[in-house]
């Protein structure tokens, strides 16, 4: 057989993914990846199918490797905002991995709006006129 391209390699190693044959597919994934490291697509389908075989550790591994080369585009690169959601603030990792930090952040960033969030004044509720909670 010929040599495959990346493309060629990927598109068959997908086609076995999509039709169980879980080992094929597994190599094909591994001969993209040989070739071209940072292939997203390829790491992320491979973590995909190690999460299907039952080795989570590797699945979680190879798609957080996947999306550090290819995040979601709403969120782009860098920067705290996104232009799709003008309102809303992203709080990243400064390392994969790093959650304490970001869970830092977002502690601080939640007590400050707390502190600076409009209140109602002059309203108060008796116990009988309080919002319903729901339940």
């Amino acid at each position: 057989m010929a040599q495959l391209t990346i493309q060629q390699a990927f598109d068959l190693a997908l086609q076995h993914h999509q039709a169980g044959r879980l080992h094929e597919a597994e190599q094909l994934y591994r001969q993209v990846l040989a070739q071209q490291p940072n292939h997203a697509k390829a790491l992320h389908l491979l973590g995909v199918l190690a999460g299907q075989v039952g080795r989570n550790d590797v699945a979680v591994d190879l798609i957080r490797r996947a999306i550090a080369f290819r995040p979601n585009w709403r969120w782009l690169l860098d920067g705290q905002d996104s232009p799709w959601y003008p309102t809303m603030r992203l709080f990243r990792q400064p390392r994969i991995g790093d959650w304490e930090s970001v869970i830092a952040r977002v502690a601080v960033a939640l007590s400050l709006w707390s502190k600076n969030r409009p209140r109602l004044s002059g309203i108060s509720f008796s116990s009988a006129q309080r919002p319903c909670r729901g339940d």
